[in-house]
């Protein structure tokens, strides 16, 4: 699956370029991996993750199902 067509939400990077995806596994036709989002993407953090999901399913030929754990992102402030 290519990461850079989904988008962060908060940034709208793309998540191929910001390393929030990690703990990619494949067994049994089931994928695994961690997403990582801001503190300040959780009140849509749920929306995220079952998008994600799909995305993931609608990429990658054989899987059957995908399960998406979710991780805090520590971000820096951006410099004033």
């Amino acid at each position: 699956a290519s990461l850079s067509q989904f988008k962060d939400p908060e940034t709208g990077k793309a998540l191929s370029k910001t390393g929030q995806v990690s703990d990619w596994s494949v067994a049994n036709g089931v994928g695994t991996c961690s997403l990582a989002l801001s503190t300040h993407s959780k009140p849509i953090e749920q929306d995220v993750k079952e998008k994600f999901r799909q995305f993931l399913m609608a990429q990658a030929e054989g899987i059957q199902d995908v399960d998406v754990r979710m991780r805090a992102l520590h971000r820096p402030a951006n410099p004033i």
